[in-house]
C-alpha cells in the first residue's frame, strides 16, 4: 500500500514481536476463592511469540501493487524459521499468526500444496493459533475461518481473543451469505468506484476520487460485523468477572492512527467503542497486521500495535513486548520497538458508562 494517509508509524520497525507475560495475580481475592493462588505474591506466566504476513511464495522478489515497495517472497520461510528457532529458546509455549501466512501467488492446488508443506516444516516445534487475512481468501484456505473467532485460555490472567476481520466481506465464496451480501452492499454504496459491483482487483481503480477514512471500503477489507461484536462484548464482561485480561488479535487494523487509512477496518468505530467500554481496564493490547509498513497508537491506556511484514522490510528485527499483572492493574512494556521504548499501564476499573465519540463507522 502507498503511504498516503498514514498518521503515525513505528519509529522503529519489527516484523516479529515476542510477546513475553510475566504475570502476577491479575485478581488475587477470586483467584483465592477458586484455588489457584495460595499467596498474593506467586506469579502466574505465559509468552508468545507473534508475526504477521509473511506471505511466502516461492518465487522470485516482486513489487506491491503500488510499485513503491520491493517484495521478498521467500524471506518469509527463512523469517519463521528463525523466530521459531528463537521462541524455542524463550521457552514460548504459542505462536500467534496474524494472517497472511502464504501469499496468493500461492493460487493453485499443486503450489499451495508445496508451500505448506515448506512453512509447516519451518513452523515445527511450537504450537501455533492462526488469524485469516485476505490471502487465505485468494488461496480458498477457508479452515482456519471456521475457528474464528475464538478465546484462548493462554494462563490463569491471561485470555488471548482472536476476531474474523472477515466477517462482513465480499471475499467469501458464498456469495448469498448475509456478510456478503451486507459487504457489497456497503461497498457499492461507500465507494463512488464499486458502484458497478465489479469488486475484483484492477476491475476498477479502488482509491481513485475517495478521501479520508472513506479509503477503508475497498473489497481487500471488511468488518466484524454486529454478530461478532455481541460475542466480543460477552467476552469482555467474563474476563472483567474472572479478573483477567484481555489480548486482542485481528488482522486487519481497528484503530485509524495505527494503519494508513486504506488498511482500517470498516466498522471500527463500534469496535473501539466497545473496547474503551466493555474493555476499559480489561483489553490491555490489541495486535493487528494487514498494513506491511506497520503503525501504532492507543485509546487511552491501551496499545494498538500493527506488525510490519516481513515481506517488504528485511531490516526489522524483533521486539520485546512484556505483560505483567497485580492486583489493580497490568502493566506493559515494549522494548526496541517505539523511540524511547514504551510502558503502558490498564488499570482495573469498571466499564465506563458513556462511549467516546468517535469518527467514522460501518
Amino acid at each position: 500500500m502507498p503511504a498516503t494517509g498514514r498518521y503515525l508509524t513505528l519509529l522503529v520497525p519489527v516484523s516479529v514481536i515476542m510477546l513475553l507475560t510475566n504475570l502476577e495475580a491479575a485478581s488475587v481475592a477470586s483467584a483465592r476463592r477458586a484455588g489457584r493462588l495460595k499467596k498474593s505474591n506467586e506469579v502466574d506466566s505465559a509468552t508468545l511469540g507473534v508475526i504477521a504476513d509473511v506471505q511466502y511464495a516461492d518465487r522470485d522478489d516482486g513489487w506491491d501493487y503500488s510499485k513503491s515497495h520491493k517484495r521478498a517472497y521467500r524471506r518469509g520461510l527463512h523469517v519463521v524459521k528463525n523466530s521459531v528457532k528463537e521462541w524455542r529458546r524463550r521457552g514460548v509455549t504459542m505462536a500467534v499468526n496474524l494472517g497472511d501466512l502464504l501469499d496468493g501467488w500461492n493460487y493453485g492446488e499443486a503450489k499451495l500444496a508445496s508451500a505448506k508443506v515448506a512453512m509447516g516444516e519451518a513452523m515445527e516445534g511450537i504450537q501455533w493459533a492462526h488469524n485469516v487475512g485476505n490471502h487465505e481468501f485468494y488461496n480458498r484456505e477457508y479452515g482456519v475461518l471456521a475457528d474464528l473467532p475464538k478465546a484462548i485460555d493462554l494462563s490463569q490472567r491471561w485470555t488471548l481473543i482472536m476476531l474474523n476481520s472477515y466477517a462482513v466481506s465480499v471475499l467469501t465464496p458464498n456469495t448469498t451469505d448475509r456478510g456478503y451480501v451486507t459487504a457489497r452492499k456497503v461497498l457499492m454504496t461507500k465507494n463512488k468506484n464499486l458502484r458497478a459491483g465489479d469488486m475484483r482487483p484492477g476491475a476498477a481503480k479502488w482509491l481513485d476520487g475517495v478521501d479520508g477514512l472513506d479509503q477503508r471500503y475497498i473489497p481487500v477489507n471488511g468488518g466484524l460485523g454486529m454478530g461478532q461484536l455481541f460475542w466480543l462484548s460477552v467476552q469482555l464482561r467474563k474476563a472483567r468477572l474472572e479478573g483477567r485480561y484481555v489480548v486482542v488479535a485481528t488482522h486487519v487494523p481497528l484503530h485509524p492512527m495505527a494503519c494508513q487509512r486504506e488498511d482500517l477496518a470498516w466498522d471500527y468505530k463500534q469496535a473501539l467503542n466497545l473496547l474503551s467500554t466493555e474493555g476499559r481496564g480489561v483489553v490491555s493490547l490489541v495486535l493487528s497486521g494487514h498494513d506491511h509498513q506497520g503503525g501504532f497508537a492507543t485509546l487511552g491506556p491501551t496499545p494498538f500495535i500493527t506488525l510490519p511484514s516481513p515481506l517488504e522490510n528485511p531490516s526489522f528485527s524483533s521486539a520485546t513486548v512484556t505483560l505483567r499483572a497485580t492486583p489493580t492493574h497490568a502493566t506493559i512494556t515494549a522494548e526496541g520497538l517505539l523511540q524511547g521504548n514504551g510502558e503502558y499501564a490498564t488499570r482495573r476499573e469498571p466499564a465506563a458508562a458513556v462511549m467516546p465519540e468517535i469518527p467514522g463507522g460501518l
